[in-house]
């Protein structure tokens, strides 16, 4: 921490200035390891979180499911082929 704020030169800012510079240099950081991983990893990650993006949906709606429920039918599911996924994303992307 004290390397950042050394090269930047942040120490006379104000502190909330400093909590969004630092704010934003960890979500480039992430950005850009999220970047560099390859698109199985990706693909894997993606994939693993279904159930638990499901589950929040549902509770939204008011009908609330056991995350380890959907996890155990999400685990039955085989992960799709990246041809698959790279044909969804660039449809949804459009």
């Amino acid at each position: 921490m004290r390397g950042i704020v050394e090269k930047y030169g942040i120490w006379s800012m104000p502190t909330h200035c400093f909590r969004t510079i630092l704010s934003d240099m960890i979500l480039r950081e992430a950005i850009n390891r999220w970047r560099a991983l390859p698109q199985e990893e990706k693909a894997r990650r993606r994939w693993a979180l279904i159930p638990l993006k499901v589950a929040l949906s549902m509770e939204f709606e008011g009908e609330p499911v056991d995350p380890k429920k959907l996890q155990a039918v999400h685990a039955n599911r085989p992960l799709p082929g990246l041809s698959e996924l790279g044909s969804e994303a660039a449809v949804t992307r459009k």
